[in-house]
């Protein structure tokens, strides 16, 4: 009985493992979109990543210059393909065409995400 049950636990661990390992190589397809202040696409590229977090996938796509700051809440990108931030525009993104919840350097990216920048006038609500 005992020599079962050691059977059956070295299968689990042996099946948690070896799940484990395909997970963490999977290779997700994101496709990055930049708009400038006149909503015109000056960037598209589709990306096959095995970065898990948005940031980190992003930073393997030198052509598109990201240049991020740290803050409390993570880093928040201040330029993007040589467009700076400024006094009253900045870098806003959307997934799949929702707003992001979600900070850059912490949102999980899921396989054929649509990753959607813009550069938007901030609107003060007063």
């Amino acid at each position: 009985m005992k020599k079962i049950l050691t059977i059956i636990i070295m299968l689990c661990v042996v099946v948690t493992l070896s799940g484990c390992g395909k997970t963490t190589n999977q290779k997700l397809n994101i496709t990055v979109k930049v708009y400038d202040a006149d909503e015109k696409m000056v960037y598209e590229k589709k990306h096959e990543t095995n970065k898990k977090i948005l940031l980190d996938a992003l930073e393997e796509l030198s052509d598109l210059k990201i240049v991020t700051e740290n803050s409390d809440y993570g880093k928040f990108i201040v330029s993007i393909y040589g467009i700076n931030q400024e006094s009253d525009y900045f870098w806003n993104y959307y997934i799949n065409d929702d707003y992001a919840m979600t900070g850059v350097s912490s949102y999980k990216i899921k396989d054929d995400d649509v990753i959607s920048f813009r550069f938007e006038m901030l609107e003060w609500n007063e």
